[in-house]
């Protein structure tokens, strides 16, 4: 009763002095703990010029300054098309959905597309004249599509708004290792068409990994390998000598599979010559001397990799089922019955579940040298992925941008990866080791969610993430916990970092006439060597009587072609 009596003019003093109170301490950046409302990015900010510069630039009518949150000023639906994740329960309700929704006055309308066959479904709407999401995040589309679907106007252009509206995504170009980040994600066209999916750390730059029964290894009194015939000599005693002691000869000495970094065949190779092929991506396999691009697989050394494969499927060695199998049909081969099966398998991950033992038995396998001293291992920079794109159907292409700008950050970079703070992860006491401390990089992070479990907190990294060298790296080991599967991926990289090799191929940057001259061949090329491999290690095709057909063959579909405008490309790429 007592505020009711209170005079006119002092209401007025105390509504204004809370609306001073809102703008001056609501202050944060897109994810943090700051409360709901008009908040201005301090990082913005901090830049000198405010945000009088840039309002200006804004042209929809309810979409706030750059910098300024909520993003939008009244509740506004956003289409995203995303990949699914299968570790994603559900993004509706999703705990990092809630947490950007909260802080963009967006409601999030999801289409998602099937995980196996994305591209393909969006390809269809696409060409099919179907409205398309406003956004698209997860596809991860290489820069001939990119620049096909950008020159066609499917996709936005996006420098202006980078220009005039981008906080965050300067700000990553600013903190990360590789300074011409914006470079990588132009187009040949000088267009950007994509903010990236960017993560600098050792384990995908070196990924291509191989494990072993080190258990099996000790019961049969076997060193590990280090040659491929070392190698061979080891799995003929898993073949023959029974180390999982069931009575049966039911052990298979090697396989992988057609998950990520899952062929085997690739990580023999590179015991013969370079082979940085990645199984899930469709890429060609390059080699690169003296700035000049050559490929391995028309060499005699590339013959001979195939003999030495062909050789292990032969003797029962290694299982065909390499070629076929995914990673869920991997995994369960791995956690199959109540004794191991497997000897030595591929694969860039650990493919056990979290709490499954069994993965205590292996060990990396250090990169194998071959019969003429050649010991390599794929070496994957780090490269952007075209994970946010801006379709020519939204609505509200600021608002769109002003999210993906906001999900660029360094603080949902950590939810999206780690999920929610205090929860699924933490910061780490002055009693916690890094992962990969060895490698100079300190703790910054403890993960309690495991990574790779189903689960309803993040999207599985499936956004426009940007995290700079020793933020993935900074991981903190879970010294509670002998399963963590990030304790065997960091025992493992030592071993496979010194076998890069001196050169490599990194991105290429074809104009609109290039991509029209060389993707088709190089799709056929890609194909046709990865099915030849196939068959010439598991005998399909002889490679005494059909190596020069397959030759023949590789000229037919246009390797020189493909090699002189590539060459073009790439010189003007890294001019």
């Amino acid at each position: 009763m007592k505020k009711r009596r209170l005079g006119s003019t002092l209401m007025i003093l105390v509504v204004m002095f809370l609306s001073m109170a809102c703008h001056s301490g609501n202050q944060g950046t897109p994810g943090s703990n700051a409360a709901v409302g008009t908040v201005k990015n301090p990082a913005k900010s901090s830049a000198g010029d405010g945000d009088s510069k840039s309002s200006s630039k804004i042209t929809d009518p309810i979409v706030n300054d750059p910098g300024v949150f909520p993003i939008c000023k009244e509740k506004t639906d956003i289409n995203i098309g995303v990949v699914q994740s299968m570790q994603v329960e559900d993004y509706e309700t999703n705990w990092l959905t809630h947490e950007m929704e909260k802080f963009t006055n967006m409601n999030l309308v999801f289409s998602v597309f099937p995980y196996k066959d994305a591209n393909q479904k969006l390809e269809i709407q696409i060409n099919s004249g179907t409205e398309l999401p406003e956004i698209l995040t997860g596809f991860g589309m290489d820069d001939m599509d990119i620049l096909n679907y950008g020159s066609q106007g499917v996709f936005l252009p996006l420098n202006h708004y980078i220009d005039d509206l981008g906080v965050e995504i300067q700000d990553a170009f600013s903190r990360v290792k590789a300074k011409n980040l914006k470079g990588l994600i132009t187009s040949a066209d000088g267009n950007i068409y994509y903010l990236p999916k960017y993560t600098e750390q050792m384990g995908d730059q070196f990924s291509q990994r191989q494990w072993i029964n080190q258990t099996w290894l000790d019961k049969l009194n076997l060193e590990m390998p280090t040659t491929t015939d070392e190698f061979t000599e080891v799995l003929k005693a898993f073949r023959d000598r029974d180390p999982n002691e069931n009575n049966k000869k039911d052990e298979i000495p090697y396989t992988g599979g057609q998950n990520w970094q899952g062929s085997s065949a690739d990580a023999i190779m590179n015991a013969f010559i370079y082979d940085d092929a990645a199984t899930v991506n469709v890429k060609p396999r390059w080699l690169l001397k003296d700035g000049k691009l050559d490929v391995p697989y028309n060499k005699p050394e590339w013959k001979a990799g195939l003999k030495y494969a062909n050789m292990l499927v032969k003797e029962g060695l290694l299982s065909p089922l390499c070629f076929t199998q995914d990673e869920e049909q991997l995994t369960k081969l791995l956690e199959n019955g109540d004794r191991s099966m497997v000897g030595v398998y591929t694969g860039g991950n650990f493919f056990f579940g979290p709490k499954n033992k069994r993965k205590l038995e292996y060990k990396p396998l250090p990169p194998l040298t071959g019969p003429k001293g050649v010991c390599y291992t794929a070496y994957y920079p780090s490269l952007p992925s075209s994970y946010f794109i801006i379709t020519k159907d939204a609505k509200h292409p600021e608002a769109a941008f002003r999210f993906g700008d906001a999900m660029t950050s360094k603080d949902f970079a950590l939810k999206n990866r780690f999920g929610e703070p205090g929860v699924d992860w933490k910061e780490p006491g002055p009693n916690d080791k890094g992962l990969y401390e060895g490698l100079g990089f300190k703790p910054i992070v403890v993960p309690i969610l495991p990574w790779g479990t189903i689960q309803n907190k993040h999207w599985e990294g499936e956004l426009n993430v940007v995290m700079e060298m020793g933020t993935e790296d900074g991981m903190a080991v879970n010294v509670d916990d002998p399963l963590y599967g990030e304790l065997f991926i960091a025992e493992a990289v030592p071993f496979y970092i010194d076998h890069g090799p001196e050169e490599y191929v990194d991105m290429i940057k074809y104009t609109a006439d290039e991509t029209e001259q060389v993707k088709d061949i190089q799709m056929s090329l890609v194909t046709y060597v990865n099915e030849s491999m196939a068959r010439f290690i598991t005998g399909d095709l002889d490679l005494d009587t059909q190596w020069k057909p397959y030759l023949k063959e590789l000229d037919k579909i246009g390797l020189k072609k493909f090699l002189e405008v590539s060459q073009t490309a790439y010189g003007r790429t890294h001019k």
